[in-house]
């Protein structure tokens, strides 16, 4: 493991190995559906490629030989030598839960140590004889073609290799007698690796923990100091002998891919097939023209003591015979046995011709002349296998760019947590534009009273001397008219023009205030957008739960989703899935059937699972929706009455019956199993959905199906909300709830016989909830009209009654901690931009806050 200093490097690995392992088994399970499809398959060898290469950098051999297997097997289905099964799902998806148990054990500072070599070598059945186990191999014997590394190695080498380093291969024999003989190849692993990354072992990483003894082991690693190296063998005192040279990757990489690409030529030889590309075809039947073109495949005497060069005669042979336009293999100069060769020969001559030739040959034992058919290249059977390798290597070098940067969850929550301190600013910036355009009022109001007064006062003077009995003289008069006229005139002017000053500084704050508004309202989309991840980070989980549930249940259950581009909170999504998982697993254990209860009520054999997500707004809805038995609301009632959770003369509706599932302690299973059903779970989800400030309730109609329906914010952080007061109180309830809002009179209020207020809304009877009775308010204000705002819960409407609604703004939610943060129907708290905090109201709990009022 590496040390503290690369901790970030260890969380990054983490984190891409989690998104690996979705992938793969998202994929997996596609694949069982759709088994050919190569884009699947081809994306499932890259997340394994990519988290073998990942666990080894980090050091965790462990995970990377076990994924190494796997990508084996992968490899062989890409090469169509492999075809994907039931079973062979089964099993790959058994090593991804291993692959998840060697990961979790080490985010947990452990080693997985469950030992897992039936499963690799049941993965290894599958592939052949070419995939021998560790215990099947004779170690002692291996040649030295045995240490050659796979082209597909080689080009891994490539790409973790930098600019500059230089790649070593270090091989060492091992002394047999020693004590510690079966453990030498890890023990000389531990002390190279010191010195630089270990890109490779021969044999791999698997065969050096098996506790055998290995009479040489290659090591490749990045040094660069050779010196170094031999000391460390030396000290160990395992080694017999070794060797230290510098490794040409180019080098090697061309020549393994020259070998492997007659490996795969003469392969394909053996099966039979027609060895020319559509391209050649076509290109060679402008070619030959008025000519033929023939294959001739010559098997060649091994016992013949020129069989080394029997190729490049029975070549020189053929071109007596016309042109040659091509062997397979096509390295005929090399000093090497071929069993068989493929000749392609443009020539006019006839099958019976060629023949001749061959048979007089003594370096022929058999030999097999055909004619194509360029006419019909259509009907040719091509050999797409030649051609793989080189569409495979071609596929390695196309990238996709990506402009990604990794962000520290933190310094999100960090810039959101100022981004919330801006909108606060925001709502300070604007209170002060309130009360600029409040002192305006009152500046325009001293204005006119000045003005009026300048105008009475000559007429307000004359009535004060007359009630005096005292006579104005018109001297006078004037002297005073102009004096107040000469004062008045110029006061009157300066508030002018202070009062159009002050005009124009409102309206460049009303401005600014507003262009600051829709920018922090972007940069608040903006950072949100960062946190939100799309459902189908969810969803995706659930084809493995649905899969392999109904094999447990023994039923056939089908799922799809719908709507899983819906973006919500990561804090949401991270404590959305335990209840999810719990709904699904109800709907697989009660509500679907067996396929044989489901066609004897003239369904589909297969039941049907529906996860689907939309955006209301700024609430999302999710809901998990079934086709199978549905719930019977006599039996839930019947059920309660049991229990004491209702009287048994209570009126309920039917969807008030139904949602009593989520009691606690609720259950109509008659049996427990482990799959649900124990009695607990569904209260615990409702609490859970609570605590995301959301809401669940079920919908079901018997033999029809069942569907739980979540509703929750789009954010935890930021919400809209109405400002509202009651008595000298203000409150905010969050606008993703309320529908509507009407100004009432408290006669439009009714009282039923059971001191139960209500209000008649376009024909429809809601009840009334008043804010100051629910939570205590001392409201001495007897106002004739007040305001009635209208809410949704659970498809549920009721009226808050208010006496005033100070306006409309958003808000940030902050948390409310030590005792009061469980005060029923209080959700956060924000703070407006006065420096007054306020509470936010939790209009779900309301409801409750009223039961417990009574």
């Amino acid at each position: 493991m590496l040390d503290s200093e690369n901790k970030e490097l260890l969380e990054i690995f983490f984190e891409e190995a989690q998104n690996l392992v979705d992938t793969l088994e998202e994929n997996i399970m596609s694949l069982e559906d759709d088994p050919n499809n190569a884009e699947t398959i081809d994306e499932i060898f890259r997340a394994a490629h990519t988290l073998k290469g990942g666990s080894a950098s980090v050091d965790m051999m462990e995970l990377s030989g076990f994924t190494h297997v796997v990508e084996d097997v992968f490899d062989a289905i890409r090469d169509n030598k492999l075809k994907i099964c039931n079973d062979l799902v089964d099993l790959l998806l058994n090593a991804l839960d291993v692959i998840k148990g060697m990961l979790d054990a080490r985010l947990n500072g452990d080693v997985y140590l469950q030992d897992v070599s039936e499963l690799k070598n049941k993965l290894r059945r599958f592939l052949g004889d070419e995939h021998q186990t560790v215990s099947e191999i004779s170690l002692e014997n291996i040649n030295d073609d045995e240490f050659l590394l796979s082209s597909r190695e080689l080009s891994d080498m490539c790409e973790v290799v930098g600019l500059g380093q230089k790649v070593l291969k270090v091989s060492i024999y091992f002394n047999k007698d020693n004590p510690m003989a079966t453990i030498a190849g890890i023990q000389m692993f531990q002390a190279l690796k010191d010195l630089g990354p270990i890109l490779y072992t021969v044999p791999n990483y698997e065969q050096l923990i098996a506790d055998k003894f290995l009479r040489r082991v290659d090591y490749y690693l990045i040094s660069l100091n050779n010196n170094t190296i031999e000391e460390k063998i030396k000290l160990s005192g395992v080694a017999l002998s070794y060797a230290i040279d510098e490794f040409d990757i180019d080098s090697e990489l061309a020549k393994t891919e020259a070998i492997e690409r007659n490996t795969v030529v003469y392969d394909t030889l053996s099966e039979g097939k027609v060895r020319l590309s559509n391209d050649e075809l076509i290109s060679l039947r402008e070619r030959v023209g008025d000519a033929k073109l023939f294959e001739v495949k010559l098997n060649f005497n091994k016992d013949n003591p020129m069989s080394t060069i029997s190729g490049l005669q029975m070549l020189q042979a053929l071109k007596s015979l016309g042109e040659v336009y091509k062997s397979i293999p096509e390295d005929l100069l090399a000093d090497k046995f071929f069993d068989f060769i493929v000749y392609y020969l443009i020539s006019d001559t006839s099958v019976d011709s060629i023949s001749k030739k061959v048979d007089l040959s003594d370096v022929v034992v058999s030999f097999d002349i055909n004619e194509v058919d360029l006419k019909n290249i259509k009907d040719v059977n091509l050999n797409t296998e030649v051609g793989s390798y080189a569409s495979s290597k071609e596929s390695k070098k196309t990238t996709v760019n990506v402009n990604l940067i990794r962000i520290d969850s933190k310094r999100i929550d960090s810039i959101l947590n100022l981004v919330s301190e801006a909108v606060i600013s925001k709502s300070t910036y604007n209170q002060i534009n309130s009360d600029m355009t409040s002192f305006l009022y009152s500046f325009n109001y001293f204005y006119d009273y000045q003005e009026s007064f300048r105008n009475s006062f000559l007429v307000d003077l004359k009535i004060i001397f007359k009630d005096m009995g005292l006579e104005l003289e018109s001297s006078l008069e004037n002297q005073i008219a102009n004096l107040v006229e000469h004062k008045l005139d110029r006061t009157l002017q300066d508030m002018v023009g202070l009062r159009d000053l002050l005009f124009k500084i409102l309206q460049d704050s009303r401005f600014a205030s507003g262009r600051l508004s829709r920018i922090i309202t972007d940069l608040h989309e903006s950072v949100l957008k960062t946190r939100m991840l799309p459902v189908s980070s969810i969803f995706s989980r659930f084809a493995r739960v649905v899969r392999d549930l109904s094999k447990k249940l023994g039923k056939i259950v089908e799922l799809s989703t719908e709507g899983e581009d819906t973006e919500v909170d990561k804090s949401v999504i991270d404590d959305l899935v335990d209840p999810l998982m719990h709904c699904v697993r109800n709907s697989m254990d009660h509500g679907l059937e067996t396929a044989d209860e489901r066609l004897s009520k003239g369904k589909d054999k297969a039941g049907h699972i529906i996860l689907r997500a939309k955006n209301e707004g700024n609430v999302i809805s999710i809901e998990i929706e079934d086709d199978g038995r549905g719930i019977d609301p006599d039996i839930i009632r019947q059920k309660s009455i049991e229990k004491g959770l209702i009287k048994e003369d209570m009126v309920l509706s039917e969807s008030e019956i139904l949602n009593l599932i989520f009691e606690p302690g609720f259950s109509t299973a008659s049996q427990i199993t482990d799959v649900s059903g124990r009695g607990v779970g569904l209260d615990v989800v409702k609490n859970n959905i609570k605590k995301l400030n959301g809401t669940i309730v079920i919908d079901s109609k018997v033999n029809v199906g069942t569907t739980f329906k979540i509703k929750l914010p789009l954010t935890l952080v930021i919400v809209q909300g109405l400002l509202v007061k009651s008595g000298s109180e203000i409150y905010v309830i969050p606008l993703n709830s309320v529908l509507e809002t009407h100004r009432i009179s408290e006669e439009n209020i009714k009282l039923l016989e059971n001191d139960h207020e209500v209000y008649n809304l376009r024909e429809e009877v809601i009840s009334v909830l008043r804010l100051d009775e629910l939570f205590n308010i001392n409201n001495d204000q007897n106002l004739y009209e007040k305001f009635l705002i209208v809410i949704s819960v659970n498809d549920k409407k009721a009226g808050i009654v208010v006496d005033s609604i100070l306006g409309e703004e958003d808000f940030v939610v902050k948390p409310i901690k030590d005792k009061y943060a469980s005060s029923p129907g209080i959700v956060g708290a924000t703070t407006l931009g006065n420096g007054k905090v306020v509470l936010i109201i939790d209009v779900f709990r309301l409801f409750d806050l009223k039961d417990m009022k009574g």
